[in-house]
């Protein structure tokens, strides 16, 4: 087996990340948002006024927590694709090829 490039390492690693977490991620954020509404629904009188603010103040955190998890992971592929980008050969150097002297 060929040794992987670093560089292609790391492309495999942060894909992998990005298939991996994302959908656990919007899982998550959609959990809260379920239980935001539901929490906000009981406000009518099923939850005591102290216990419903308290209880809003978990799902946003969890929302939020969720949203910035999600962050990092789209700046770390988005670091990854500059540096794979990067280290890339780019310009005429790149195209050129060595012609053959009769």
């Amino acid at each position: 087996m060929a040794p992987v490039e670093p560089i292609e390492e790391i492309k495999a690693l942060t894909s992998g990340l990005a298939h991996d977490l994302g959908a656990p991620l919007r899982h998550i954020s959609a959990f809260g948002q379920l239980l935001q509404e539901d929490v906000g629904a009981a406000a009518g009188g099923a939850v005591a006024p102290e216990r419903h603010e308290e209880w809003m103040v978990y799902t946003e955190r969890i929302i939020a927590a969720a949203a910035r998890a999600q962050s990092l992971l789209d700046d770390l592929v988005a670091r990854s694709n500059a540096l794979t980008e990067a280290a890339q050969p780019s310009g005429p150097s790149a195209t050129i090829t060595p012609s053959r002297s009769a």
